[in-house]
């Protein structure tokens, strides 16, 4: 089991994997960004258009504390702005 885990770690090294590793998560991060944006904007609309208050809606799907807050933040953007931000990315 030992022999197993240090040939583990020798392909590993030799095959770059630190490298790769940081390369996928630094992929991961760039989708995340816009990910959550568009998602925060698409929640202020639906809760514009359902005509609930944006950080009531936001804890009700479970994001609370300074989350809660940017998506009220985003709410007070105008539709047509929204549209145009959730399009653009």
């Amino acid at each position: 089991m030992v022999d197993a885990g240090f040939l583990v770690h020798e392909l590993d090294a030799n095959a770059g994997g630190g490298i790769l590793a940081g390369a996928l998560a630094f992929r991961i991060f760039l989708f995340m960004v816009p990910f959550v944006y568009v998602v925060f904007t698409v929640l202020g609309a639906i809760s514009r258009a359902v005509g609930q208050d944006p950080a009531q809606l936001a804890r009700n799907v479970g994001i609370s504390g300074i989350l809660a807050s940017t998506v009220v933040k985003v709410e007070n953007q105008g539709g047509w702005a929204q549209a145009a931000l959730v399009l653009g990315r």
